[in-house]
């Protein structure tokens, strides 16, 4: 279920050239939905990520009416 999440994306090096890992940003009930919806991740569940961390995260603006690219 994907519902929960917000936004996700590539980290990069400053300069745009080298990819540094992934960003999800999620709504998720409580921590056992986030590591539920990690384990069924497909990059994750494939081995892609050699790590993941999970950390909170307030969202402090409900809808700036900013449109992704």
């Amino acid at each position: 279920d994907t519902a929960p999440l917000i936004g996700r994306g590539a980290v990069q090096s400053e300069d745009g050239s080298t990819p540094r890992g992934s960003i999800f940003f999620g709504d998720w009930a409580d921590r056992a939905a986030v590591e539920k919806f990690m384990a069924e991740e497909p990059f994750n569940r494939n081995g892609v990520y050699m790590s993941a961390e999970i950390v909170r995260w307030t969202k402090v603006i409900k809808d700036a009416g900013i449109k992704p690219e």
